[in-house]
């Protein structure tokens, strides 16, 4: 499944477009074409949200585990912080000099001048060579792909010694991923999602 953030980028969010079984009536098929879709399959897309009138948008949503502990995916809500990190979304790193001060900030160190973004608890970090540069974030976990972008803030809000701005000598970030969709996970996977650009504020 994928991930976005929603609207207004507080939370994280599922965007809902689903195919059914029959036809939709006619005033809500919204769409003349769908990446992987038939186009004789497209009348049978549409957001599940019925008084939504089928147009699929980014949702919050909520989860329970083994034990019957509730959480959503609201990123301001402290109940929702995680306690292990393999049940994170946020694909966050703490550490003692990039301490959580909320759920779905990013970790960051700074290094030679630099400013450096950090994720997957440090297995993924991107440097930022200037600020407002792009970082296009794919990233796969526990069967969730989350897909964004992360904005660079400016090196000296969160270093000190920065070296000068400069244009990235390449483009910075990860490669383009692909779902493996297991029978069992058909209807989850073949549900298609929205891109919306993912900000993600880096808190010092």
């Amino acid at each position: 499944m994928k991930t976005t953030c929603s609207v207004n980028r507080d939370s994280l969010a599922l965007c809902h477009l689903i195919e059914y079984q029959e036809m939709l009536p006619a005033e809500y098929q919204n769409f003349d074409h769908l990446d992987g879709v038939p186009e004789e399959a497209l009348v049978r897309y549409g957001g599940s949200v019925e008084l939504a009138d089928y147009c699929p948008y980014p949702q919050e949503f909520e989860w329970k585990n083994a034990e019957n502990n509730q959480r959503d995916s609201r990123c301001s809500f402290t109940a929702n912080a995680p306690g292990e990190f393999s049940d994170r979304h946020s694909l966050k790193l703490y550490t003692f000099d990039s301490p959580g001060t909320k759920w779905c900030s990013g970790g960051h160190f700074c290094q030679e001048g630099r400013l450096w973004l950090s994720l997957l608890n440090g297995t993924s970090v991107y440097p930022c060579y200037k600020a407002g540069q792009l970082i296009m974030i794919r990233q796969v976990l526990k069967h969730w792909l989350h897909s964004g972008t992360i904005v660079c803030p400016a090196c000296a809000e969160l270093c000190e010694n920065c070296v000068s701005e400069t244009e990235p000598p390449h483009a910075v970030g990860d490669e383009p991923k692909q779902l493996i969709c297991g029978a069992e996970t058909l209807f989850f996977c073949r549900s298609l999602f929205i891109p919306v650009l993912l900000y993600l504020y880096f808190l010092s």
